[in-house]
């Protein structure tokens, strides 16, 4: 086995037609426990940041924003394409439990785009950062989403025991190429958006996580029945109360 060396995961990781999943998992499995104080990093930041601001004016970060919002539409455009392709492929062929259970998208340019979304949750988040130089209002579901998105991706990377995972990321990629596409209109400031846009991607949102958690159900029904599904159990369950603490945060704001 090559020795894992920042130089073997560029050639062989960042660089989708030679991606090897061995060493991602090697990686996951040496670096995974970084996710926890880059989290907790990421919290005490922001409120120090916060704290900082409260005497001063909003930084004009139109420029930079527009810029960010637009590099992230593009990554999420093309990961969605790509995982697009791999499911609708195997739906085609196969259909919807094998499609589900297979664990083949670890590998070759769908492995890639696999490698490079669990990545990308550690850049986005910089989106808050956004949010508390330009003084908008800094939502507790907001962060709390970044924190254990981070941590979940960091923890199901570690093996290849996460198949229900392509389909959720798969959603969340098409969902992110259209909120960081409305987010990059928006910060030109150049055309007005209608209130309909926003209400319309949150609600798809809600979908997605309506969605992945019946997905996930239903990976660990055929799990349990002898099929051959891989998913880890405390995978299950780590990402059932993900999405049980996100959903009772956000009735909690509804309510108020």
């Amino acid at each position: 086995m090559e020795n894992l060396t920042f130089t073997t995961i560029f050639q062989h990781v960042l660089l989708d037609e030679q991606y090897d999943d061995n060493l991602r998992m090697q990686w996951s499995q040496k670096y995974a426990w970084l996710a926890v104080p880059i989290v907790m990093a990421y919290i005490f930041l922001i409120f120090q940041v916060q704290a900082w601001m409260q005497k001063r004016s909003p930084l004009p970060l139109r420029a930079l924003l527009t810029l960010w919002s637009l590099s992230l539409a593009i990554f999420s455009i093309r990961g969605s394409y790509v995982m697009i392709s791999y499911l609708w492929n195997g739906l085609n062929r196969n259909g919807f439990q094998a499609t589900l259970c297979s664990d083949t998208f670890y590998d070759g340019i769908y492995g890639f785009w696999t490698c490079a979304f669990g990545l990308s949750k550690v850049f986005e988040l910089l989106d808050t950062m956004f949010i508390v130089l330009r003084k908008k209002e800094l939502l507790f579901l907001h962060w709390l989403h970044h924190s254990l998105t981070l941590l979940f991706v960091s923890y199901s990377g570690r093996y290849r025991t996460n198949v229900p995972s392509k389909f959720t990321m798969t959603a969340n990629y098409a969902i992110h190429a259209l909120m960081y596409s409305y987010y990059t209109v928006k910060a030109t400031g150049l055309v007005k958006i209608p209130k309909q846009v926003n209400i319309f991607i949150t609600t798809v949102q809600i979908l997605q996580m309506v969605a992945g958690f019946w997905i996930y159900v239903i990976a660990m029904q055929l799990a349990n029945d002898g099929v051959s599904c891989p998913l880890d159990t405390d995978i299950f369950y780590f990402n059932s109360v993900k999405y049980i603490a996100k959903a009772g945060v956000g009735q909690v704001k509804k309510v108020d």
